[in-house]
């Protein structure tokens, strides 16, 4: 018996349709000290409105997609959307995305309950407003891939072990 893993990856493409181009990733990450002396805590977003923007670096007059699912998972704030390819800015994400030259998320969101220890902000409640893709987050462990990327394959195959 060999224990050796072979990974097969097909020659499947990210998921692209004529005008936009799917994603995911972690718009905030629970428990890290971000820029601002912020920590984002566990079940601080709770319910989260529909139609939440995805944007261009936080300018509300530049929406580049649209986020269609969000869920607080054990390691942060999980998203699932689109950008769009009919407008200059969402295409030059996507291919900026694609160079590996922008990869991090960021928030836009309403303080509703926090306190604060050494210096330290724990955000227990939030309103999410509008989640942004950035050149530098306050977050830096936040990140975007495109589905059916070669890092979404692995990922999936990593998740599926058994070990």
């Amino acid at each position: 018996m060999s224990n050796n893993l072979i990974f097969d990856f097909q020659t499947e493409s990210t998921i692209q349709h004529e005008d936009r181009v799917e994603f995911t990733g972690y718009a905030s990450v629970f428990d890290v000290i971000d820029s601002s002396n912020d920590i984002v805590l566990k079940s601080a977003f709770g319910t989260i409105k529909r139609g939440i923007p995805f944007l261009w670096q936080h300018e509300l007059s530049s929406p580049i997609g649209k986020i269609s699912y969000v869920k607080e998972d054990e390691f942060g704030l999980y998203i699932e959307g689109f950008i769009t390819k009919k407008t200059t800015k969402g295409s030059e994400a996507i291919d900026l995305i694609e160079q590996g030259i922008l990869s991090n998320l960021s928030i836009g969101y309403n303080v509703l309950d926090y306190y604060t220890q050494n210096g330290i902000n724990y955000l227990t409640k939030l309103d999410l407003m509008e989640v942004s893709l950035v050149s530098i987050a306050s977050n830096t462990h936040t990140f975007i891939k495109f589905k059916n990327s070669i890092l979404d394959k692995i990922d999936r195959i990593i998740g599926s072990l058994k070990i």
